[in-house]
């Protein structure tokens, strides 16, 4: 399947450049081998029943996935103008994020976060201080975190993220660093959702290490980190969490350009 979409085509989870052609790729010629039993299996009456429904079924369903993924795209787009540059998603690591991406984006378990997919497809382009790795990391907990805990995420950004510790960043001086105390925030946030909701909500983020019990890591001139402070067992809202909302909110500050 080929949409165009403004500089840029979407082939088969591929961003290609216009003039450029998409080679098959082995899973293209293991699906043809599927389809083939599926035809085979089709002129059984009942079977074939089955799967005529089903393809419908999915066919119908990849294309509202695809078309809302589109039209959260072109929001995002009218956000970081036309001075957007896609030529990254024609490079071997472009290509690999895109089509990560992508198949989020169109999974139906994860259509409430089409939005957020969206944005960090863009991120992938316009972010350059941020490995790759990372980003990979990034849409792998994006994946993982439930809507709500990414609305709990959103709102405790904006009374712990200024204060945390950071390249780039400039929390207010003599403040410790913030504190992830589970019944603090849970009071804090409670006219706006369940408290038991927003502890489970922290838990999801636990689970996925965006807290650390090392507040801040100190880089040293040999290249490595060491740790330049934290709590002994409470947890600290950190840069990486911080730099893991800007990613997919449109936010982030690229220090390299």
């Amino acid at each position: 399947m080929i949409l165009y979409h403004g500089k840029f085509y979407v082939y088969q989870h591929c961003w290609l450049q216009e003039g450029e052609f998409a080679m098959p790729k082995v899973s293209d010629v293991i699906a043809g081998g599927i389809g083939s039993a599926k035809a085979f299996a089709s002129r059984l009456p009942i079977v074939g029943e089955i799967i005529a429904g089903f393809d419908s079924y999915r066919n119908a369903r990849f294309e509202r996935e695809t078309t809302e993924f589109l039209h959260h795209l072109d929001t995002a787009l009218a956000q970081v103008g036309e001075s957007f540059d896609p030529s990254w998603f024609a490079s071997p690591d472009g290509e690999r994020y895109a089509r990560k991406v992508l198949d989020c984006a169109v999974d139906a378990q994860l259509a409430d976060k089409k939005e957020l997919f969206a944005k960090a497809l863009l991120n992938g382009a316009i972010v350059e201080q941020i490995d790759l790795v990372e980003k990979f990391k990034f849409i792998d907990i994006l994946r993982q975190l439930s809507r709500a805990a990414l609305m709990v995420l959103a709102d405790m950004h904006e009374f712990l993220g200024p204060d945390t510790r950071g390249p780039g960043r400039t929390p207010p001086t003599n403040k410790p660093y913030p504190l992830v105390d589970p019944k603090r925030i849970a009071e804090r946030l409670s006219s706006k959702y369940d408290p038991y909701l927003i502890e489970a909500s922290l838990s999801e983020m636990q689970g996925q290490g965006l807290f650390s019990s090392t507040g801040e890591w100190n880089r040293q001139a040999d290249g490595s980190s060491r740790p330049g402070g934290g709590f002994s067992e409470a947890l600290a809202y950190t840069d990486f969490t911080c730099r893991f909302v800007e990613f997919i909110t449109l936010q982030c500050k690229d220090t390299t350009r």
